[in-house]
């Protein structure tokens, strides 16, 4: 049990130590420089606690950086920490599964739905959904999730031929453009990915 736990707490320091790298280099500046500042601000000195935490029970990389970018970009503007804590607070409750659907219905889902407006909205039904992001019969767990956390809602709601169709709200998109830079920075070669 000693080495259980050990093993445990080791692996937790790693994450943490992998956090702060990864905020360091999208911050520009050391890890002590953003320590200090945010010692300066209780907000940001709760965010910071907060995606520490986290990123200590992240079960990914791509989370533990994800929370990075997101604790960066809140600490260098002070117009965005308050909505990146509320960010911070609701990865905290997601994994690697939660984002592998919400980088699905980012995008175009098979069926096309008349939206109010008269236009067109690209949707995706729930047996697509599941096969798209391999979730099995998991999926009613995952988006059950997201939708509690305001980060996907169902486009087919009001409808009189009523069947789910799940979409990617503002805030869900907004993770996901985390996320993206993420993608965009780990590509070793740039110039290839834009001519994909």
């Amino acid at each position: 049990m000693t080495e259980f736990l050990a093993k445990r707490w080791a692996d937790r320091a790693e994450r943490v130590e992998r956090f702060g790298v990864t905020v360091a280099e999208q911050s520009g500046t050391s890890l002590d420089e953003l320590l200090d500042d945010a010692l300066t601000d209780p907000r940001k000195l709760e965010v910071l606690a907060r995606a520490v935490e986290a990123a200590s029970r992240a079960l990914d990389e791509e989370k533990i950086d994800l929370l990075a970018r997101v604790y960066v970009v809140g600490v260098h503007d002070q117009a965005l920490i308050d909505e990146s804590s509320i960010l911070v607070d609701s990865i905290r409750q997601i994994e690697g599964p939660h984002l592998r659907v919400m980088q699905v219905l980012a995008t175009h889902g098979p069926r096309v739905l008349k939206a109010g407006d008269g236009g067109q909205i690209n949707a995706w039904p729930e047996p697509e959904l599941a096969a798209e992001a391999r979730t099995g019969e998991a999926l009613p767990a995952l988006v059950a999730k997201l939708v509690s956390l305001g980060f996907v809602y169902d486009e087919g709601i009001g409808r009189i031929d009523y069947e789910p169709y799940w979409q990617l709200s503002p805030f869900g998109q907004n993770c996901l453009n985390f996320l993206s830079q993420r993608q965009a920075s780990a590509d070793p070669d740039p110039d290839r990915s834009a001519s994909e």
